[in-house]
């Protein structure tokens, strides 16, 4: 089974997949690349949002594409999938967040503290015992896979946008601290009569 990204040139618009494990090829006229995970490993949620978000990867020459693999994808809640899954624009933001604008090998990525994808977001980076980490918690775990446009590494998790990020992992914390500061400051007014 196999996952095809054909250039507009060659027929219009055609974006198949009927894998969920299996290899993917990006071809356009002269070149064709084929990314083959390990068995274990499938990145079809993040195909998914690609061809939602109608973005075209042959519009862009030197990027740096970092896809996660659908596993990360399993500690998002439902009603946050679904939002994304669902919404085009949202869906665009998302997969331009896995996008940099320049051709980086991952030790080259280690260079640098701070990096500016391709829709103006900033990506965290930092080494921990030689390894690359983004965000403070994704991880490439398949690394310098050259295509045509750049390079393409695997990661471990999807690169969400902050709000995306802070909602879906703080949602219940967020609401209990708010329910008890606004109670915390409706006692101290009533106690003090200042209401």
């Amino acid at each position: 089974s196999k996952i095809e990204i054909i250039n507009e040139d060659i027929k219009e618009k055609e974006f198949s997949k009927n894998a969920n494990t299996g290899w993917l090829g990006i071809t356009d006229k002269y070149w064709i690349t084929t990314l083959i995970p390990e068995e274990n490993k499938s990145f079809s949620n993040f195909l998914n949002l690609a061809e939602l978000s109608e973005i075209n990867f042959n519009d862009y020459e030197d990027i740096t594409l970092l896809i996660p693999e659908d596993k990360g994808f399993e500690s998002i809640s439902n009603e946050v999938k679904e939002q994304i899954f669902s919404n085009k624009e949202l869906a665009y933001e998302i997969v331009s967040n896995h996008i940099l604008p320049f051709k980086f090998k991952e030790s080259n990525l280690k260079k640098y503290s701070h990096l500016d994808t391709l829709n103006g977001g900033s990506l965290d980076i930092e080494v921990s015992d030689r390894k690359l980490i983004i965000n403070q918690k994704i991880r490439v775990i398949e690394k310098d896979i050259k295509v045509q446009e750049g390079l393409v590494h695997l990661i471990d998790n999807p690169i969400l946008n902050n709000k995306i990020d802070q909602d879906n992992l703080n949602a219940s914390t967020i609401s209990l601290n708010q329910i008890l500061e606004k109670s915390l400051i409706a006692i101290k007014m009533i106690s003090s009569n200042e209401y």
